[in-house]
């Protein structure tokens, strides 16, 4: 993954500290020694995960944040490179606009045939590879890394002897440069890799689809998508907000009008250093933009998400049919949630994260508060609104608020599922059914974001006894 493309030229001296680990490379690219086994075994390592150690090592996180700087794991990067192998041994021309350092340029390379000379590969390598980054001394780690790869490729009588200083790269095309920058060579490509930085970023002043901070990579990669040329494959890694936060339906909107969404894989976890569950996008750039009339450009990055729409059985209903969905709607840093007294005008018994319990049924709230907005009747579901995908365990954490609670306000981090029938009875079923197998399992394809969205819990499907209409 690579950098922020609006960073201060003075933010640079972010990643100096990395000079060190560009001279260790070079230093093995001076000396190397294609038959030497020690000589293979540390070039593996640093076309591996060397590169991403020795900047964990070299800088701090602070600066590896403010830089963008996290790297794709080879398993990741192969992933994303994978179905694409023959049209690049084909000679397709592939760029990485945020390359880091080279990891998905490196895939490219890897799948390459193996039975391919060391001349062949540094051929393709050298006039078909482009690559750009904001910060110079990661083009140079790319560059560097991938000659080293051609040096361990072919058959060891056609390997590099004792040194690559003598090769030639006349047409190698990777150095620093912005992604968002107009020399950053787009309409050359055939195939565009992106995995894009993930930091928030203000809009830029032309962005129609948001306003405020937004994640980098959205930015970027519609960038990407506009500026390449009709039939361009766009492969991306991105962060699963862009998949199915509600924030980012107008960038999936606009990215549906200009692109053919071939595939989408929910990944999950980034690495087990970064806590960012992502996915990946396949996709074809169109000749001519689209217009949206079908309403679907919202949904297409979560059209392959379990639903109700594509299974046999048609009888299977979905949480929004069977209940009310409501975010509560008191945000605590405006209002002050301290005890009021209930004598008080306009006070209402008052639920938050905080006062109530996980799991249980509850019959009173002591905690009133001053509030004149919406209210929730009582008995009805609460569920967190903050919900990791899973490592282990059910995925939401229901309480039941009794009909003894009466009417009540309800902070904005909970969501109230109240069913139609209004039962307590149903309440307790539905409460039962949300900690399933079945539930955790479909919500970790639909949404891997820290925050569970109302679109996306009214389209769970109710399935086995909870698929009736009063879940009985």
């Amino acid at each position: 993954m690579s950098r922020s493309q609006q960073v201060r030229a003075d933010d640079a001296a972010n990643l100096a500290p990395y000079v060190a680990y560009l001279k260790q490379l070079r230093g093995l690219q001076k000396s190397f020694n294609a038959n030497d086994p020690d000589d293979a075994a540390t070039a593996a390592a640093h076309l591996d995960g060397a590169a991403y150690t020795a900047l964990r090592s070299l800088v701090p996180l602070s600066d590896r944040r403010t830089a963008g700087t996290f790297f794709t794991s080879s398993a990741l990067r192969s992933r994303l490179v994978q179905p694409y192998a023959e049209r690049i041994g084909a000679g397709a021309v592939v760029l990485d606009p945020t390359c880091g350092a080279g990891d998905l340029l490196l895939a490219a390379a890897e799948v390459l045939p193996t039975a391919w000379s060391n001349a062949q590969v540094q051929t393709v390598v050298d006039q078909n590879f482009r690559g750009r980054d904001l910060y110079d001394v990661l083009a140079q780690v790319t560059r560097t890394r991938l000659e080293l790869f051609v040096a361990t490729r072919g058959q060891p009588e056609e390997r590099h002897g004792s040194s690559l200083s003598g090769v030639s790269w006349p047409r190698l095309d990777v150095r620093k440069g912005d992604a968002l920058g107009e020399s950053t060579p787009y309409g050359s490509a055939d195939i565009v890799l992106l995995n894009p930085p993930y930091t928030l970023r203000s809009c830029p002043a032309e962005t129609s689809w948001a306003t405020g901070l937004v994640s980098l990579a959205a930015v970027i990669t519609l960038d990407a998508i506009r500026r390449s040329r009709a039939g361009t494959t766009v492969a991306a890694i991105l962060p699963d907000v862009l998949r199915a936060g509600s924030r980012y339906a107008k960038w999936r909107e606009e990215v549906n009008k200009l692109l053919d969404v071939n595939k989408v894989e929910v990944v999950g976890l980034f690495d087990r250093w970064t806590d960012v569950d992502v996915f990946i996008l396949h996709g074809t750039v169109r000749a001519d933009e689209k217009s949206d009339e079908s309403g679907r450009g919202s949904s297409m990055i979560v059209g392959d998400i379990p639903s109700t729409s594509n299974t046999a059985d048609s009888t299977v209903q979905v949480l929004g049919q069977v209940a009310t969905i409501s975010i509560g709607d008191v945000v605590p840093h405006r209002h002050d949630p301290s005890f009021v007294d209930k004598r008080t005008p306009n006070a209402v018994p008052y639920i938050t994260t905080s006062n109530l319990p996980i799991g249980q049924s509850i019959r009173d709230v002591s905690e009133s508060i001053e509030w004149s907005g919406r209210t929730h009747k009582a008995p009805f579901v609460v569920l967190r609104r903050t919900s990791a995908p899973s490592r282990g365990g059910a995925r939401l954490a229901p309480s039941i608020v009794r009909a003894t609670c009466g009417t009540l306000a309800v902070e904005n981090h909970l969501i109230v599922v109240r069913p139609n029938d209004g039962l307590l009875k149903t309440c307790e079923q539905l409460a039962e059914y949300l900690v399933t197998s079945d539930v955790t399992e479909w919500l970790d394809q639909a949404i891997r974001t820290r925050h569970l969205t109302k679109r996306v819990l009214m389209q769970l499907p109710m399935r086995g006894s909870a698929g009736s209409a009063g879940l009985d």
